[in-house]
């Protein structure tokens, strides 16, 4: 199923990844972070409306801060999302650290 979806998370990863931090200060970055995480948003659940207010957002943050779209003109990025996948009986989940690997128990 293909929906537009915005990379919430985007404004972060964009500052955190120095595009703008020597601009700004902590008091704005967690600004945005608490206003992407707040009740209000709900979540932001794949298609719901709040993930559609959360991306105007960003796509408005990112046009007051001077930052160019990564190809053509739309801050946004259509891509794949499951969203029905169910465990199974043969589903497993391990980690590896080092040498050692772990299976985890549901």
């Amino acid at each position: 199923m293909r929906k537009r979806i915005t990379l919430v998370f985007a404004l972060v990863l964009a500052l955190t990844g120095g595009l703008i931090a020597a601009e700004m200060s902590s008091t704005e970055y967690l600004g945005y972070v608490k206003y992407l995480a707040s009740e209000k948003m709900r979540g932001r659940a794949t298609g719901s409306p709040e993930l559609e207010i959360a991306a105007g957002y960003i796509r408005d943050q990112f046009r007051s801060m001077n930052l160019k779209p990564l190809s053509g003109d739309s801050y946004y990025q259509d891509f794949e999302v499951t969203t029905s996948a169910r465990l199974g009986q043969h589903n497993t989940l391990g980690f590896t650290t080092g040498q050692k690997k772990e299976q985890l128990k549901f």
